[in-house]
């Protein structure tokens, strides 16, 4: 049939271009979303990582230091510091940044702050022994402790007590994964007076 109208069923090549179009900026709105997602959900991991960490880190040191025992300067042998009164638990070194007292089965703890390699770790000392108390990709910054014990040879009623306080991250080689967090907790010693 020529002149006539042809019945034509289909699309254009400008609708088809339209649709395709809108096809792909979908596609990349969606594409977009999920890498969004997907790397907070990353960073969420890292730090819930670091914070479970810590958490360990300090449930250990905490039920260590709360069954601490007077030293009446046994571990000064050990650790040497300042002047030690007798009846203390809990002695500090190198400004603060050193904790060492005697633990329930009588041997003499060290913590302190370690770095290497642009790793800084706590360490645990133990008679010489040293083992890291915290993963090599935390690092660990800012490590002091504040002690409340006996200051004279007298035995009073305080209750020693050490306010312990440190900035920790998490190591990587992307800063977003790199947030520091700030901790202070203050632990006392179950060691009462008589």
């Amino acid at each position: 049939m020529i002149g006539g109208k042809l019945n034509q069923k289909g699309y254009t090549l400008i609708e088809i271009m339209v649709a395709t179009s809108l096809f792909v900026m979908l596609i990349f709105i969606a594409t977009n979303i999920f890498t969004s997602v997907n790397e907070v959900q990353r960073i969420t991991i890292a730090n819930q990582t670091n914070q479970d960490n810590v958490r360990y880190f300090m449930e250990v040191i905490a039920k260590e230091m709360r069954q601490a025992i007077r030293s009446d300067k046994e571990c000064d042998t050990v650790y040497t510091a300042g002047y030690a009164y007798d009846n203390q638990v809990f002695r500090t070194a190198n400004s603060e940044s050193e904790l060492y007292f005697k633990n329930k089965h009588s041997e003499c703890v060290k913590y302190y702050i370690n770095s290497y390699d642009d790793v800084s770790v706590i360490v645990r000392e133990i008679d010489g022994v040293k083992a890291s108390s915290t993963p090599s990709d935390l690092v660990v910054d800012n490590f002091k402790f504040d002690i409340v014990d006996n200051l004279d040879d007298e035995v009073t009623d305080e209750q020693p007590r050490v306010t312990l306080s440190f900035d920790i991250k998490y190591k990587s080689n992307r800063t977003e994964y790199e947030q520091a967090i700030r901790m202070q907790t203050t632990i006392s010693s179950r060691n009462y007076r008589e």
